[in-house]
């Protein structure tokens, strides 16, 4: 198994924002792929996390715009 990139994350993670922000379903899915994932690319576990944390509360949760301009950094080839 290849490991998940931050541009296969970052189109999921886009796909999964056109559907609708909830933030404890964003978590929660996030935290899925992670454990799914047969590993990580460099600099995609911090922002894995960030998702993920948003399921601790409301203090946790990022703006749309924050998760949005997220995805399309991820989509961005290195």
């Amino acid at each position: 198994m290849t490991p998940l990139t931050r541009f296969d994350f970052g189109r999921a993670f886009s796909e999964r924002l056109d559907n609708g922000y909830d933030p404890l379903s964003l978590a929660r899915w996030a935290y899925r792929v992670h454990l799914d994932a047969a590993g990580i690319e460099d600099g995609l576990e911090t922002e894995l996390l960030k998702i993920i944390a948003m399921e601790q509360g409301p203090e946790f949760e990022l703006p749309v715009s924050e998760l949005r301009a997220l995805a399309t950094a991820l989509q961005v080839l290195q």
